[in-house]
């Protein structure tokens, strides 16, 4: 599986220790941010990072002062996170020196925050050399990046380094069933790399590494190492290698390379060169005629073999449940694939978020005030204006809201009637409110159906706070905390897709104002109080809140789902976890029957992974009931990983619905299996390895591909699901045995912590691809002693 790894960090502080003559002019330095990436697709067509799995990243950063040819090391900054915010004293030049590689985060990822040496001594990076008791064969953590820049100084702008691997990989390839380990013999290697120069350093030396062999793929790999090399001069020559060293191998039947060799081949002078990898392709026999042959590949990746696969371990997070903050970050580190469950699609294959992004554009007269009347940043509103806030407000992918709110504050210079607070309109069709004929009265309208409301107090010259909800064909209005219309009947039909339109002949000032897919009791709930969301469920339902406080993006959305996920990647720093997007629902049948709109969707899902460096999507479309919805599935799931290029791309079957085509099963990176509900008939033990060889033996889908999905919810006949953690809180939950519960008079069936581990061996001895939960905000904190991921994570890595 090439996995295609991002990094999104947030930036910190770290004071830059000067020199002497630096010290006195501290006052005057200026901050130049640095931010190292690792470009790992160099020569390559494919971005790839090893797996890692108990290993976090770690950055160190060399700053050298420049001084007459000579450098002069300042400072050596070891950190977790990519970003540094450096204070560089004017008048000084300075090189940087970067090195990125793994370190151990402990047991149960407990330090992440570990910047200490692992497997190279870094306290020089002129002479950055392999630490010889941890130099192990078959080591994807062993992978590392290193990069310079020069001639930087105060008045440099942001800098971003493009880390490169210092090294060429090696693989060695056989197909030899009775042999169990092997010793590699390098008679004169280097062991170390100056990374301000660019290449290897000091003096080559004999080294012996022995170990286990990997359980061969297709691709026959038996082992792997990485090895430093002198720089390409010529990229056009990578074949003859960037150094030649000699290679010796040995195979044993003992798992330890004890006692005779099997098989024994020596091979000189093979071409190593640095970002590509050495296959050495061993032959069955062992004959002195018969010779190893060589080949440089350019795609140097960590080989797919078995032994080095990670067993996935997936879940999901939803934003609401995320920001009111039921999803602990301990729980978020333990998977290796989190999917942030966010998108639907439109029948035409333009993409809904479930917290558009309403960044809202203005024409006319609307300009931005830093402060008026006791308010600090507002919009101004001439009666010429108005403010576009997008075409995703008050409506799903599929169809309109039947119920939402709006508020805000308010300040009316001139009534005028008819003047417009919000409105949408489709043809005919609208839903708006406006001013009415005189002051302290107003109009909800709804399809073509006008309802007077009362608007008691709300006068021009003054500051006030107006509020609506709208539910049930009903309408409330508060102005200033007061309801003046309450439970006004409004049956007009509401529009579908259209932009949402604010301030259109409205003199007068805005503030704070949002709009929600809920219904408030209290339209003026947030009327004393700053829009917050840990916590309060009602404030996650926000689909979009303009504060109006930067001048320079006066129509800023401060509430959408890209805020929601870079806070979300924030938590995930130094660890190699997919980051992908959830799918479901929305208008995907239509969608999927249209060759143009999943051509659409296909696109417009690559331009937003491309954008915001997803490494791919979770398809779950609930669910195909006929022969046509599975084959337009099938094609829109096709084209979408055709059109992603090496994205992970899954879809979410379940035991009921699983039959894609064989072509979209072969595409697939991987295929989940929904192993519950909503039926408690699905939850036992034996009925889920019933479904699991159902889609393996119906479905034509390999069991390397499946992942097979657990629930963190109980489930009774004929009622809504229920957390697992709704039972431990109620204190339900007495042993790791229990697998049902009574609540509120129902009994629940679920999967305990011996179930959940029972069930993931069963994925693991079958040699299924992974595991995968629903959800991670159903659980309790992954530091629980009751966490049911807990329990999945330990049987995984058992």
């Amino acid at each position: 599986m090439k996995i295609k790894f991002f990094l999104w960090y947030v930036f910190f502080g770290l004071l830059l220790m000067g020199c002497r003559d630096a010290e006195s002019a501290i006052d005057h330095k200026q901050n130049v941010k640095v931010h190292l990436s690792m470009d790992v697709a160099v020569t390559r067509g494919t971005s790839v990072l090893p797996t890692a799995e108990g290993y976090h990243l770690r950055y160190v950063l060399g700053v050298y002062k420049q001084n007459n040819g000579t450098l002069t090391l300042v400072q050596r900054m070891p950190q977790t996170t990519p970003d540094f915010n450096l204070q560089l004293a004017p008048d000084e030049t300075f090189t940087l020196v970067a090195w990125a590689d793994f370190v151990n985060s402990g047991v149960d990822n407990s330090a992440l925050i570990s910047v200490e040496d692992e497997f190279y001594d870094t306290q020089s990076l002129k002479n950055v050399t392999i630490v010889k008791d941890k130099w192990t064969l078959n080591t994807p953590a062993r992978d590392a990046f290193c990069g310079r820049i020069a001639d930087v100084t105060s008045a440099t702008s942001d800098i971003t380094m493009a880390l490169k691997r210092p090294f060429a990989l090696l693989n060695v390839k056989g197909n030899y069933s009775d042999v169990s380990s092997i010793k590699v013999t390098y008679p004169s290697v280097y062991t170390s790399y100056d990374a301000l120069k660019g290449d290897i350093t000091g003096t080559a030396s004999q080294e012996i590494l022995s170990g286990k062999t990997l359980s061969a793929d297709a691709n026959q790999i038996l082992a792997f190492d990485y090895l430093f090399t002198h720089p390409l001069a010529d990229g056009a020559n990578y074949q003859e290698g960037s150094i030649l060293y000699d290679v010796n191998l040995d195979f044993f039947a003992s798992n330890d390379a004890t006692g005779n060799a099997l098989k024994s081949f020596n091979i000189d002078y093979v071409p190593f060169t640095i970002n590509y990898k050495t296959n050495l392709i061993c032959p069955a026999e062992n004959t002195t005629s018969v010779k190893v042959s060589c080949t440089i590949d350019a795609d140097f990746a960590t080989p797919d073999v078995d032994g080095n696969k990670p067993f996935i371990v997936s879940s999901y997070i939803r934003g609401n449940f995320y920001q009111k903050g039921d999803i602990s970050t301990e729980s978020m580190l333990a998977c290796n694939d989190l999917i942030y469950m966010v998108v639907q699609p439109y029948g035409d294959g333009t993409l809904y978020f479930e917290t558009p992004e309403n960044n809202a554009t203005f024409t006319g007269g609307v300009t931005h005030l830093d402060s008026y009347a006791g308010r600090n940043g507002v919009i101004a509103f001439d009666g010429t204006g108005e403010m576009n806030a997008g075409p995703h407000l008050m409506n799903t992918a599929s169809a309109a809201m039947s119920a939402f709110s709006f508020a805000t504050w308010i300040y009316i210079d001139e009534w005028t009637p008819d003047a417009v607070l919000f409105s949408k309109t489709v043809g005919d069709s609208k839903v708006a409110l406006q001013f009415g004929g005189v002051p302290e009265e107003m109009k909800f309208i709804v399809g073509s159906e006008i309802s007077e409301l009362t608007a008691t107090g709300l006068l021009t010259g003054a500051w006030h706070y107006v509020g609506l909800s709208y539910s049930a064909k009903t309408v409330t209005l508060t102005i200033d905390a007061t309801k003046t219309a309450d439970a006004v009947s409004n049956t007009g039909t509401m529009p579908f897709r259209a932009p949402t339109l604010l301030g259109s002949n409205f003199k007068g000032k805005l503030d704070e104002t949002f709009f929600s897919g809920i219904k408030f009791d209290n339209p003026a709930a947030y009327k004393d109080k700053e829009l917050t969301f840990k916590g309060d469920w009602n404030a996650t339902k926000t689909l979009a809140y303009w504060k109006y406080d930067d001048a320079s993006d006066k129509g800023k959305d401060s509430q959408t789902w890209v805020e929601i996920m870079k806070d979300i990647r924030s938590k995930l720093t130094g660890k190699n976890i997919l980051f992908r997007l959830g799918v479901a629902g929305g208008n995907w049948k239509t969608m999927c029957a249209s060759s143009v709109a999943i051509a659409d969707f296909t696109r417009n899902m690559k331009n937003m992974m491309e954008q915001y460096d997803i490494d791919g999507a979770d398809i779950d479309f609930e669910w195909p009931s006929s022969g046509a919805d599975y084959t337009n599935v099938s094609n829109a799931l096709i084209a979408l990983k055709d059109g992603t290029e090496n994205r992970v791309i899954s879809p979410t079957l379940h035991p009921l619905y699983y039959k894609i085509s064989a072509e979209a099963i072969a595409k697939m990176d991987w295929i989940s299996i929904q192993c519950y509900g909503p039926s408690p008939d699905r939850y036992p033990v034996e009925q889920y390895k019933i479904d699991l060889q159902k889609v393996i033996s119906d479905g034509g889908i390999p069991k390397e591909k499946i992942v097979a999905g657990l629930p963190f919810i109980g489930a009774t006949n004929g009622k809504p699901t229920q957390a697992y953690n709704t039972f431990t809180k109620n204190n339900l939950i007495t042993s790791p045995d229990q697998n049902t519960v009574t609540y509120s008079g129902d009994e629940y069936l679920f999967d305990g912590q011996t179930n959940i581990k029972i069930k993931t061996r069963y994925a693991r001895q079958q040699g299924m691809c992974g595991v995968m939960s629903w959800d991670l905000a159903t659980d309790v904190p992954f530091t629980n002693s009751l966490s049911l991921l807990k329990a999945m994570k330990e049987a995984a890595e058992e």
